[in-house]
């Protein structure tokens, strides 16, 4: 969608989205745009690595707060579920 639709990449400004088209009669319906095979193929690529780089800053923070995530784990393995105030403890602990 940000790609797509809200122009928030490398290729600017465009809605690649299908279009929205109100009739008369107040119905609505989504008409597709037309996209050349370039333009889709730089389109999968601007996704490509918003995708790679929403995967590396996960795995980032994943790694950093490891030890957190270790005693979650271990709770949950013991009780199978936590309550929201066992959840902000744990992360509280060091």
């Amino acid at each position: 969608m940000m790609v797509m639709k809200m122009g928030m990449s490398e290729l600017g400004p465009i809605n690649l989205g299908a279009r929205v088209v109100i009739s008369a009669l107040g119905t609505n319906w989504y008409e597709p745009v037309k996209v050349s095979e370039e333009l889709q193929a730089k389109a999968d690529a601007e996704i490509k690595i918003i995708v790679e780089q929403g995967a590396k800053t996960a795995e980032e923070i994943l790694k950093k707060h490891k030890s957190k995530l270790d005693l979650v784990a271990e709770a949950l393995l013991e009780k199978e579920t936590l309550e929201s105030e066992d959840f902000e403890s744990l992360m509280k602990s060091k």
